[in-house]
Parts: structure tokens; C-alpha cells; sequence
């Protein structure tokens, strides 16, 4: 059912930049957000086309963003590429930021502040092993890391 235009009805401009106000959004959510609201597919995309002629919207700009915010929540590589694809934004986009964002130091660094994170004052066992090879594999963090991590922990022992 498409929605019937009355005085008080927001175009789909006004909804889109409504939105956007809040923070930025990919190109996928803010369509899904006016399919939601059920405006026409028609103008959706002239929509969609003045808001990334304007700069209100930009796959770039949001995955580069979308990135700095994750990581700084403790998330790995191959979580962030599942949680970007999901958000529409092409897989060359993410591999080209995730290239200029991500090294192998700052991943190693965030691994380790969640193993600390997780192991506080306890001390490190065999359970607690599985649980801190359990919890960076959800995180998102390659297998390599992940091994390099517990058997450097092994060592420490």
C-alpha cells in the first residue's frame, strides 16, 4: 500500500533527511527506512539520487566511520565485513577501507584489550583459554590472531 499524500504526510525527502539527522546511515538503510514508510519506488530513488548528489549520503564516508566506531569497540575484521555487507555497502568499499583503516598492530592491540578485558584478575586456564578463543572468533578476529594470541598466552605461563 503506497502512502497517499496529505498536508501533514512528509515527502520523502524530508523522512530521509529526518534520519539522517540522527547519524549517518548507508544508502540500504535509508532506502529500507522510506520502504518502511511505505513511499513509492519511484521516489525513493530520485530520493536516494539527490542525497548522494548532495553529499547527505555516502558508502564511503559511512563504512570508514562505521569502521573507526567498531573497532574502537573491540570488533574484528571479519565481523565488521559481515556487518557492512549486511549494511549494503560493496565489498570492494570494505576491502578498500578496511586496507587504509586496519593493520596488523592495531588488531593485534584490540585483541589483546578484549583478552584482558575477559581475563581480568583471573587466572588464565584451559577453560579460560576456550572462552578467550571462543569470544575473539565471535568478535570477528581471524584465526591466525586468534591462535597467535592463546599460544602466546600458553607461553606466559
Amino acid at each position: 500500500m503506497q502512502k497517499e499524500k496529505t498536508s501533514f504526510t512528509k515527502s520523502a525527502k524530508e523522512e530521509a533527511m529526518n534520519y539522517l539527522g540522527y547519524r549517518d546511515h548507508s544508502v540500504l538503510e535509508v532506502k529500507n527506512r522510506l520502504k518502511q514508510k511505505e513511499y513509492c519506488e519511484h521516489e525513493i530513488e530520485e530520493c536516494i539520487k539527490f542525497l548522494e548528489e548532495s553529499g547527505f549520503v555516502n558508502d564511503q564516508r559511512y563504512c570508514e566511520a562505521y569502521l573507526r566506531y567498531a573497532l574502537g569497540k573491540g570488533k574484528g575484521p571479519l565481523r565488521l565485513r559481515q556487518e557492512l555487507l549486511k549494511k549494503g555497502i560493496k565489498e570492494e568499499t570494505i576491502q578498500e577501507c578496511m586496507k587504509e583503516n586496519i593493520d596488523e598492530e592495531l588488531l593485534f592491540s584490540n585483541a589483546m584489550k578484549q583478552v584482558n578485558k575477559i581475563t581480568g584478575d583471573v587466572a588464565i586456564d584451559k577453560k579460560m583459554l576456550s572462552k578467550l578463543g571462543r569470544r575473539l572468533s565471535y568478535l570477528g578476529y581471524p584465526a591466525e590472531l586468534v591462535y597467535r594470541i592463546l599460544n602466546q598466552i600458553r607461553g606466559s605461563d
